[in-house]
Protein backbone atom coordinates (compact mmCIF):
# COMPACT_ATOMS: atom_id res chain seq x y z
CA UNK A 1 0.00 0.00 0.00
CA UNK A 2 3.02 2.30 0.18
CA UNK A 3 3.15 2.32 -3.61
CA UNK A 4 -0.60 2.91 -3.87
CA UNK A 5 -0.55 6.02 -1.70
CA UNK A 6 2.20 7.59 -3.82
CA UNK A 7 0.45 7.18 -7.20
CA UNK A 8 -2.19 9.23 -9.00
CA UNK A 9 -3.60 7.14 -11.82
CA UNK A 10 -5.46 8.20 -14.95
CA UNK A 11 -7.64 5.46 -16.51
CA UNK A 12 -8.60 5.97 -20.19
CA UNK A 13 -11.14 3.23 -21.02
CA UNK A 14 -14.40 3.34 -22.99
CA UNK A 15 -15.42 -0.28 -22.37
CA UNK A 16 -18.00 -0.48 -19.55
CA UNK A 17 -16.99 -3.93 -18.30
CA UNK A 18 -13.27 -3.17 -18.28
CA UNK A 19 -13.98 0.13 -16.56
CA UNK A 20 -15.89 -1.60 -13.75
CA UNK A 21 -13.11 -4.19 -13.29
CA UNK A 22 -10.45 -1.47 -13.22
CA UNK A 23 -12.39 0.67 -10.71
CA UNK A 24 -13.00 -2.31 -8.41
CA UNK A 25 -9.35 -3.37 -8.49
CA UNK A 26 -7.96 0.12 -7.97
CA UNK A 27 -10.35 0.91 -5.14
CA UNK A 28 -9.70 -2.46 -3.49
CA UNK A 29 -5.96 -1.75 -3.37
CA UNK A 30 -6.30 1.91 -2.34
CA UNK A 31 -5.18 3.59 -5.55
CA UNK A 32 -6.30 7.16 -6.30
CA UNK A 33 -7.53 7.49 -9.87
CA UNK A 34 -9.48 9.58 -12.36
CA UNK A 35 -11.48 8.12 -15.26
CA UNK A 36 -11.91 9.39 -18.85
CA UNK A 37 -13.64 7.68 -21.75
CA UNK A 38 -11.69 8.78 -24.82
CA UNK A 39 -8.17 9.56 -25.98
CA UNK A 40 -8.67 13.31 -26.39
CA UNK A 41 -9.87 13.69 -22.79
CA UNK A 42 -6.96 11.55 -21.65
CA UNK A 43 -4.48 13.81 -23.54
CA UNK A 44 -6.01 16.94 -21.98
CA UNK A 45 -5.86 15.40 -18.47
CA UNK A 46 -2.25 14.23 -18.86
CA UNK A 47 -1.14 17.76 -19.79
CA UNK A 48 -1.89 18.85 -16.21
CA UNK A 49 1.18 16.85 -15.11
CA UNK A 50 -0.53 15.43 -12.01
CA UNK A 51 -0.62 11.74 -12.97
CA UNK A 52 2.18 9.24 -12.29
CA UNK A 53 0.54 6.26 -14.08
CA UNK A 54 -1.65 6.05 -17.20
CA UNK A 55 -3.74 2.92 -17.88
CA UNK A 56 -4.97 3.35 -21.44
CA UNK A 57 -7.08 1.19 -23.70
CA UNK A 58 -5.62 0.61 -27.15
CA UNK A 59 -8.71 1.48 -29.14
CA UNK A 60 -10.62 4.59 -27.98
CA UNK A 61 -12.69 7.30 -29.66
CA UNK A 62 -10.83 10.44 -30.71
CA UNK A 63 -7.30 9.13 -30.17
CA UNK A 64 -6.02 5.58 -29.81
CA UNK A 65 -3.70 4.41 -27.05
CA UNK A 66 -0.42 4.24 -29.09
CA UNK A 67 -0.99 7.76 -30.49
CA UNK A 68 -1.66 9.02 -26.94
CA UNK A 69 1.64 7.41 -25.82
CA UNK A 70 3.59 9.11 -28.63
CA UNK A 71 2.13 12.57 -27.83
CA UNK A 72 2.96 12.18 -24.13
CA UNK A 73 6.56 11.08 -24.79
CA UNK A 74 7.13 13.90 -27.29
CA UNK A 75 5.75 16.56 -24.91
CA UNK A 76 7.16 18.29 -21.80
CA UNK A 77 4.84 16.30 -19.53
CA UNK A 78 6.73 14.87 -16.48
CA UNK A 79 7.56 11.17 -16.62
CA UNK A 80 4.63 8.80 -16.09
CA UNK A 81 4.37 5.00 -16.29
CA UNK A 82 2.11 3.95 -19.19
CA UNK A 83 0.27 0.59 -19.30
CA UNK A 84 -1.54 -0.29 -22.55
CA UNK A 85 -4.64 -2.39 -21.91
CA UNK A 86 -6.07 -4.23 -24.95
CA UNK A 87 -7.40 -7.46 -26.36
CA UNK A 88 -4.55 -7.56 -28.89
CA UNK A 89 -2.14 -10.36 -28.05
CA UNK A 90 0.37 -10.56 -30.90
CA UNK A 91 4.04 -9.81 -30.32
CA UNK A 92 3.91 -7.25 -33.13
CA UNK A 93 1.16 -5.37 -31.30
CA UNK A 94 3.13 -5.41 -28.07
CA UNK A 95 6.24 -4.07 -29.84
CA UNK A 96 4.17 -1.36 -31.50
CA UNK A 97 2.89 -0.26 -28.10
CA UNK A 98 6.39 -0.25 -26.63
CA UNK A 99 7.77 1.73 -29.59
CA UNK A 100 4.92 4.24 -29.19
CA UNK A 101 6.12 4.94 -25.64
CA UNK A 102 4.26 2.43 -23.47
CA UNK A 103 6.14 0.93 -20.52
CA UNK A 104 4.03 -2.22 -20.13
CA UNK A 105 1.36 -4.22 -21.90
CA UNK A 106 -1.65 -5.91 -20.27
CA UNK A 107 -3.95 -8.15 -22.29
CA UNK A 108 -7.71 -8.27 -21.83
CA UNK A 109 -9.25 -9.79 -19.95
CA UNK A 110 -6.69 -8.91 -17.29
CA UNK A 111 -6.23 -10.56 -13.93
CA UNK A 112 -6.17 -8.54 -10.74
CA UNK A 113 -2.70 -9.80 -9.62
CA UNK A 114 -1.22 -8.94 -13.04
CA UNK A 115 -2.55 -5.38 -12.85
CA UNK A 116 -1.43 -4.87 -9.25
CA UNK A 117 2.03 -6.27 -10.02
CA UNK A 118 2.43 -3.86 -12.93
CA UNK A 119 1.28 -0.94 -10.77
CA UNK A 120 3.80 -1.86 -8.07
CA UNK A 121 6.57 -2.07 -10.66
CA UNK A 122 5.42 1.26 -12.13
CA UNK A 123 5.41 2.84 -8.66
CA UNK A 124 9.03 1.83 -8.10
CA UNK A 125 10.04 3.11 -11.52
CA UNK A 126 8.22 6.41 -11.00
CA UNK A 127 9.83 6.80 -7.60
CA UNK A 128 13.28 6.11 -9.05
CA UNK A 129 12.61 8.62 -11.85
CA UNK A 130 11.57 11.26 -9.30
CA UNK A 131 14.69 10.57 -7.22
CA UNK A 132 16.80 10.90 -10.35
CA UNK A 133 15.17 14.23 -11.22
CA UNK A 134 15.75 15.54 -7.70
CA UNK A 135 19.37 14.39 -7.88
CA UNK A 136 19.77 16.21 -11.19
CA UNK A 137 18.25 19.37 -9.70
CA UNK A 138 20.60 19.18 -6.72
CA UNK A 139 23.55 18.60 -9.05
CA UNK A 140 22.50 21.64 -11.11
CA UNK A 141 22.21 23.75 -7.96
CA UNK A 142 25.64 22.58 -6.82
CA UNK A 143 27.09 23.52 -10.19
CA UNK A 144 25.57 27.01 -9.91
CA UNK A 145 26.91 27.36 -6.36
CA UNK A 146 30.34 26.25 -7.57
CA UNK A 147 30.21 28.86 -10.34
CA UNK A 148 29.28 31.56 -7.82
CA UNK A 149 32.11 30.43 -5.54
CA UNK A 150 34.52 30.68 -8.48
CA UNK A 151 33.28 34.22 -9.19
CA UNK A 152 33.82 35.18 -5.53
CA UNK A 153 37.28 33.66 -5.59
CA UNK A 154 38.11 35.58 -8.76
CA UNK A 155 36.95 38.86 -7.22
CA UNK A 156 38.95 38.13 -4.07
CA UNK A 157 42.03 37.51 -6.14
CA UNK A 158 41.49 40.82 -7.94
CA UNK A 159 41.00 42.63 -4.63
CA UNK A 160 44.14 40.97 -3.29
CA UNK A 161 46.08 42.22 -6.31
CA UNK A 162 44.73 45.75 -5.73
CA UNK A 163 45.63 45.52 -2.03
CA UNK A 164 49.12 44.35 -2.86
CA UNK A 165 49.49 47.25 -5.29
CA UNK A 166 48.36 49.67 -2.58
CA UNK A 167 50.83 48.14 -0.16
CA UNK A 168 53.60 48.67 -2.70
CA UNK A 169 52.52 52.29 -3.26
CA UNK A 170 52.20 52.88 0.48
CA UNK A 171 55.67 51.48 1.07
CA UNK A 172 57.12 53.78 -1.57
CA UNK A 173 55.37 56.85 -0.14
CA UNK A 174 56.30 55.84 3.42
CA UNK A 175 59.97 55.89 2.41
CA UNK A 176 59.58 59.51 1.32
CA UNK A 177 57.78 60.69 4.48
CA UNK A 178 59.46 58.53 7.13
CA UNK A 179 61.59 61.26 8.63
CA UNK A 180 58.95 64.02 8.86
CA UNK A 181 58.69 64.93 12.50
CA UNK A 182 57.50 61.36 13.17
CA UNK A 183 57.97 61.35 16.93
CA UNK A 184 56.04 64.57 17.50
CA UNK A 185 53.37 63.58 14.99
CA UNK A 186 52.79 60.11 16.41
CA UNK A 187 52.79 61.43 19.96
CA UNK A 188 49.82 63.76 19.46
CA UNK A 189 46.82 62.64 21.58
CA UNK A 190 44.31 63.46 18.83
CA UNK A 191 43.72 62.32 15.24
CA UNK A 192 46.23 64.05 13.00
CA UNK A 193 47.33 63.59 9.39
CA UNK A 194 49.18 65.41 6.64
CA UNK A 195 47.95 65.99 3.11
CA UNK A 196 50.19 66.58 0.12
CA UNK A 197 49.65 69.15 -2.60
CA UNK A 198 47.97 66.41 -4.63
CA UNK A 199 45.28 66.04 -1.95
CA UNK A 200 46.48 62.59 -0.82
CA UNK A 201 47.28 61.64 2.78
CA UNK A 202 51.00 61.15 3.46
CA UNK A 203 51.02 60.65 7.24
CA UNK A 204 48.31 59.19 9.44
CA UNK A 205 48.98 58.92 13.16
CA UNK A 206 47.90 56.17 15.54
CA UNK A 207 45.11 58.25 17.05
CA UNK A 208 43.61 58.69 13.57
CA UNK A 209 44.01 54.97 12.91
CA UNK A 210 42.28 54.12 16.19
CA UNK A 211 39.50 56.69 15.79
CA UNK A 212 38.62 55.88 12.18
CA UNK A 213 39.57 52.22 12.06
CA UNK A 214 42.05 52.57 9.19
CA UNK A 215 45.67 51.54 9.84
CA UNK A 216 48.37 53.85 8.50
CA UNK A 217 49.51 51.52 5.71
CA UNK A 218 45.95 51.56 4.29
CA UNK A 219 45.43 55.29 4.83
CA UNK A 220 48.50 56.65 3.07
CA UNK A 221 47.88 57.61 -0.54
CA UNK A 222 44.12 58.04 -0.15
CA UNK A 223 42.03 61.22 -0.13
CA UNK A 224 40.60 62.80 3.01
CA UNK A 225 37.05 62.18 1.80
CA UNK A 226 37.87 58.54 1.11
CA UNK A 227 39.19 58.04 4.64
CA UNK A 228 36.74 60.12 6.66
CA UNK A 229 33.69 59.78 4.43
CA UNK A 230 31.78 62.35 2.40
CA UNK A 231 29.30 62.94 5.21
CA UNK A 232 32.04 64.14 7.55
CA UNK A 233 34.06 65.85 4.81
CA UNK A 234 31.46 67.36 2.49
CA UNK A 235 32.26 69.80 -0.30
CA UNK A 236 32.37 72.79 2.08
CA UNK A 237 34.86 71.04 4.39
CA UNK A 238 36.89 69.90 1.38
CA UNK A 239 37.20 73.55 0.36
CA UNK A 240 38.73 74.29 3.79
CA UNK A 241 41.33 71.56 3.16
CA UNK A 242 42.04 73.05 -0.27
CA UNK A 243 42.37 76.49 1.34
CA UNK A 244 45.00 75.11 3.77
CA UNK A 245 46.86 73.63 0.78
CA UNK A 246 46.75 77.13 -0.71
CA UNK A 247 48.29 78.67 2.41
CA UNK A 248 45.15 79.71 4.37
CA UNK A 249 44.82 78.10 7.78
CA UNK A 250 41.46 77.29 9.40
CA UNK A 251 40.85 76.79 13.11
CA UNK A 252 38.18 74.90 15.07
CA UNK A 253 35.74 74.35 12.24
CA UNK A 254 32.72 72.22 13.06
CA UNK A 255 32.98 68.90 11.21
CA UNK A 256 30.28 66.30 11.84
CA UNK A 257 28.36 63.55 10.10
CA UNK A 258 25.43 63.51 12.53
CA UNK A 259 27.09 60.82 14.67
CA UNK A 260 30.67 62.09 15.11
CA UNK A 261 31.53 65.68 16.02
CA UNK A 262 35.00 67.26 15.68
CA UNK A 263 36.63 70.64 15.87
CA UNK A 264 38.92 70.58 12.84
CA UNK A 265 41.98 72.76 12.30
CA UNK A 266 44.31 72.88 9.30
CA UNK A 267 47.66 74.60 8.77
CA UNK A 268 49.77 74.80 5.60
CA UNK A 269 53.21 73.14 5.47
CA UNK A 270 56.00 75.06 3.75
CA UNK A 271 59.28 74.08 2.17
CA UNK A 272 62.55 75.82 3.01
CA UNK A 273 61.85 78.17 0.17
CA UNK A 274 58.45 79.12 1.55
CA UNK A 275 56.45 77.15 -0.95
CA UNK A 276 53.34 75.36 0.33
CA UNK A 277 54.01 71.63 0.05
CA UNK A 278 50.99 70.33 1.94
CA UNK A 279 48.90 70.77 5.07
CA UNK A 280 48.60 69.22 8.50
CA UNK A 281 45.11 68.65 9.91
CA UNK A 282 44.01 67.80 13.43
CA UNK A 283 40.60 66.77 14.77
CA UNK A 284 39.47 67.33 18.35
CA UNK A 285 36.70 64.83 19.18
CA UNK A 286 33.80 66.68 20.86
CA UNK A 287 31.21 63.99 20.20
CA UNK A 288 30.47 63.36 23.88
CA UNK A 289 30.06 67.08 24.54
CA UNK A 290 27.76 67.62 21.54
CA UNK A 291 25.66 64.57 22.39
CA UNK A 292 25.34 65.83 25.95
CA UNK A 293 24.31 69.26 24.61
CA UNK A 294 21.78 67.64 22.27
CA UNK A 295 20.44 65.54 25.12
CA UNK A 296 20.16 68.64 27.29
CA UNK A 297 18.35 70.50 24.51
CA UNK A 298 15.98 67.56 24.11
CA UNK A 299 15.35 67.54 27.83
CA UNK A 300 14.71 71.30 27.77
CA UNK A 301 12.28 70.84 24.87
CA UNK A 302 10.57 68.06 26.79
CA UNK A 303 10.34 70.25 29.87
CA UNK A 304 8.98 73.10 27.76
CA UNK A 305 6.40 70.79 26.16
CA UNK A 306 5.39 69.46 29.55
CA UNK A 307 5.14 73.01 30.88
CA UNK A 308 2.86 74.02 28.00
CA UNK A 309 0.73 70.94 28.55
CA UNK A 310 0.61 71.77 32.25
CA UNK A 311 -0.45 75.33 31.43
CA UNK A 312 -3.24 74.02 29.21
CA UNK A 313 -4.28 71.54 31.87
CA UNK A 314 -4.26 74.25 34.54
CA UNK A 315 -6.38 76.52 32.38
CA UNK A 316 -8.75 73.67 31.75
CA UNK A 317 -8.93 72.86 35.44
CA UNK A 318 -9.42 76.53 36.21
CA UNK A 319 -12.23 76.66 33.67
CA UNK A 320 -13.82 73.50 35.06
CA UNK A 321 -13.51 74.82 38.60
CA UNK A 322 -15.07 78.19 37.73
CA UNK A 323 -17.97 77.07 35.53
CA UNK A 324 -21.18 75.27 36.33
CA UNK A 325 -21.11 71.77 34.91
CA UNK A 326 -24.70 71.82 33.64
CA UNK A 327 -25.17 75.31 32.22
CA UNK A 328 -21.58 76.27 31.36
CA UNK A 329 -21.89 79.69 33.06
CA UNK A 330 -19.89 80.77 36.16
CA UNK A 331 -20.72 78.74 39.26
CA UNK A 332 -21.53 79.89 42.78
CA UNK A 333 -17.88 80.09 43.84
CA UNK A 334 -16.98 82.23 40.84
CA UNK A 335 -20.00 84.45 41.57
CA UNK A 336 -18.74 85.02 45.12
CA UNK A 337 -15.26 85.92 43.81
CA UNK A 338 -16.67 88.38 41.26
CA UNK A 339 -18.96 89.90 43.90
CA UNK A 340 -16.04 90.36 46.29
CA UNK A 341 -14.06 92.01 43.50
CA UNK A 342 -16.86 94.51 42.73
CA UNK A 343 -17.16 95.36 46.42
CA UNK A 344 -13.43 96.10 46.56
CA UNK A 345 -13.69 98.30 43.45
CA UNK A 346 -16.64 100.16 45.00
CA UNK A 347 -14.73 100.84 48.20
CA UNK A 348 -11.82 102.31 46.23
CA UNK A 349 -13.66 104.15 43.43
CA UNK A 350 -17.33 104.33 44.51
CA UNK A 351 -18.30 102.65 41.22
CA UNK A 352 -21.92 101.49 41.64
CA UNK A 353 -23.15 98.00 40.92
CA UNK A 354 -26.29 95.95 41.50
CA UNK A 355 -27.09 92.31 42.20
CA UNK A 356 -30.11 90.52 40.80
CA UNK A 357 -31.29 87.14 42.06
CA UNK A 358 -33.80 85.32 39.88
CA UNK A 359 -35.72 82.09 40.22
CA UNK A 360 -37.40 79.90 37.58
CA UNK A 361 -41.09 80.02 38.46
CA UNK A 362 -42.71 76.74 39.63
CA UNK A 363 -39.56 74.79 38.78
CA UNK A 364 -40.26 72.02 41.31
CA UNK A 365 -43.66 71.45 39.76
CA UNK A 366 -42.00 71.38 36.33
CA UNK A 367 -39.58 68.67 37.51
CA UNK A 368 -42.41 66.66 39.03
CA UNK A 369 -44.50 66.86 35.85
CA UNK A 370 -41.82 66.34 33.19
CA UNK A 371 -38.80 64.83 34.97
CA UNK A 372 -35.36 66.03 35.93
CA UNK A 373 -33.90 65.74 32.42
CA UNK A 374 -36.52 68.17 31.14
CA UNK A 375 -35.75 70.40 34.12
CA UNK A 376 -32.06 70.36 33.23
CA UNK A 377 -32.91 71.44 29.68
CA UNK A 378 -34.92 74.36 31.06
CA UNK A 379 -32.00 75.47 33.26
CA UNK A 380 -29.58 75.33 30.34
CA UNK A 381 -32.00 77.26 28.11
CA UNK A 382 -32.58 79.96 30.74
CA UNK A 383 -28.81 80.26 31.41
CA UNK A 384 -28.07 80.66 27.68
CA UNK A 385 -30.85 83.25 27.32
CA UNK A 386 -29.64 85.29 30.28
CA UNK A 387 -26.02 85.10 29.13
CA UNK A 388 -27.00 86.30 25.68
CA UNK A 389 -29.15 89.20 26.90
CA UNK A 390 -26.80 90.92 29.38
CA UNK A 391 -24.18 93.53 28.64
CA UNK A 392 -20.56 92.61 28.08
CA UNK A 393 -19.56 93.93 31.51
CA UNK A 394 -22.27 91.99 33.36
CA UNK A 395 -21.78 88.56 34.96
CA UNK A 396 -24.41 85.78 34.83
CA UNK A 397 -23.88 82.93 37.30
CA UNK A 398 -25.77 79.93 38.61
CA UNK A 399 -26.47 80.68 42.23
CA UNK A 400 -27.87 77.27 43.09
CA UNK A 401 -30.65 74.91 42.02
CA UNK A 402 -33.04 76.86 39.77
CA UNK A 403 -31.72 80.21 41.02
CA UNK A 404 -29.45 82.51 38.98
CA UNK A 405 -27.54 85.67 39.86
CA UNK A 406 -26.52 88.64 37.69
CA UNK A 407 -23.98 91.32 38.66
CA UNK A 408 -24.56 94.64 36.86
CA UNK A 409 -21.29 96.57 36.97
CA UNK A 410 -21.48 100.39 36.80
CA UNK A 411 -25.29 100.31 37.07
CA UNK A 412 -27.50 101.98 39.67
CA UNK A 413 -30.80 100.50 40.78
CA UNK A 414 -32.99 102.13 38.10
CA UNK A 415 -30.71 100.99 35.28
CA UNK A 416 -30.38 97.51 36.75
CA UNK A 417 -34.17 97.28 37.06
CA UNK A 418 -34.59 98.04 33.34
CA UNK A 419 -31.94 95.47 32.45
CA UNK A 420 -33.70 92.87 34.63
CA UNK A 421 -36.98 93.56 32.83
CA UNK A 422 -35.19 92.89 29.56
CA UNK A 423 -33.94 89.55 30.95
CA UNK A 424 -37.42 88.64 32.18
CA UNK A 425 -38.93 89.34 28.77
CA UNK A 426 -36.22 87.33 26.99
CA UNK A 427 -36.98 84.27 29.14
CA UNK A 428 -40.74 84.71 28.73
CA UNK A 429 -40.23 84.76 24.93
CA UNK A 430 -38.61 81.30 24.91
CA UNK A 431 -40.61 78.74 22.86
CA UNK A 432 -42.62 76.63 25.34
CA UNK A 433 -41.23 73.10 24.76
CA UNK A 434 -43.21 71.70 27.68
CA UNK A 435 -44.95 74.78 29.14
CA UNK A 436 -44.35 78.50 29.40
CA UNK A 437 -41.10 79.39 31.27
CA UNK A 438 -40.98 82.56 33.37
CA UNK A 439 -38.68 83.96 36.04
CA UNK A 440 -39.09 86.18 39.08
CA UNK A 441 -36.32 88.71 39.77
CA UNK A 442 -35.22 90.62 42.84
CA UNK A 443 -32.57 93.34 42.46
CA UNK A 444 -30.64 95.43 45.02
CA UNK A 445 -27.86 98.00 44.82
CA UNK A 446 -24.62 98.02 46.80
CA UNK A 447 -24.16 101.41 48.49
CA UNK A 448 -22.90 102.99 51.73
CA UNK A 449 -25.74 101.32 53.69
CA UNK A 450 -24.48 97.86 52.75
CA UNK A 451 -21.43 96.69 54.70
CA UNK A 452 -20.85 93.20 53.38
CA UNK A 453 -21.78 90.89 50.50
CA UNK A 454 -24.18 88.97 52.74
CA UNK A 455 -26.32 92.08 53.25
CA UNK A 456 -26.52 92.74 49.49
CA UNK A 457 -27.52 89.13 48.87
CA UNK A 458 -30.15 89.33 51.61
CA UNK A 459 -31.69 92.44 50.09
CA UNK A 460 -31.78 90.95 46.59
CA UNK A 461 -33.28 87.76 48.03
CA UNK A 462 -35.94 89.76 49.91
CA UNK A 463 -36.86 91.55 46.66
CA UNK A 464 -37.02 88.16 44.89
CA UNK A 465 -39.50 86.80 47.41
CA UNK A 466 -41.53 89.99 47.07
CA UNK A 467 -41.72 89.35 43.30
CA UNK A 468 -42.94 85.81 43.99
CA UNK A 469 -45.55 87.04 46.48
CA UNK A 470 -46.64 89.57 43.89
CA UNK A 471 -47.59 86.84 41.43
CA UNK A 472 -44.24 85.79 39.89
CA UNK A 473 -42.92 86.62 36.41
CA UNK A 474 -41.98 90.13 37.48
CA UNK A 475 -39.08 92.31 38.65
CA UNK A 476 -39.00 93.75 42.16
CA UNK A 477 -36.39 96.23 43.45
CA UNK A 478 -35.36 96.29 47.08
CA UNK A 479 -36.49 99.10 49.32
CA UNK A 480 -36.56 99.32 53.12
CA UNK A 481 -40.32 98.71 53.27
CA UNK A 482 -39.79 95.19 51.96
CA UNK A 483 -37.89 94.29 55.13
CA UNK A 484 -40.92 95.41 57.18
CA UNK A 485 -43.28 93.35 55.01
CA UNK A 486 -41.02 90.32 55.28
CA UNK A 487 -40.91 90.66 59.09
CA UNK A 488 -44.72 90.86 59.21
Amino acid sequence: MVEASSLKILVAEDDVISTKLLKRTLEKHGYAYDLVENGISAWEAMQTGQYSVLISDWMMPGMEGPELCRKIRESEIPFCYIIILTAKTSSADKMAAIHAGADDFLSKPFSEPDLVARLMAGSRLVRMQQQLERANEELSAQREELARANDVLTRQQEELSITLKRLEDASRIADISRNRFSQLFEGLPLPCFTVGADGLVYEWNEEAATRFGVPPHLAIGRTVQDLLGTRLVDEERLQSVQAALSGMAFVSEDWNDGEQYFLASGYPLHSHGGEVTGAILSLVDVTAQRLAEAKLEEQLRTIHDLYEKLQVANKRLESIASLDGLTGIPNHRTFQERLAGLIEVYRQTQEPFCLALMDVDHFKRFNDDFGHLAGDEVLKSVAATLNGAVRGSDVVARYGGEEFAVLFRGAELETASRLCERLRQAVEALPPTYRQITISIGVAQFDETVNEAEELIRRADTALYAAKRGGRNRVCTWEPSLDTEAAA
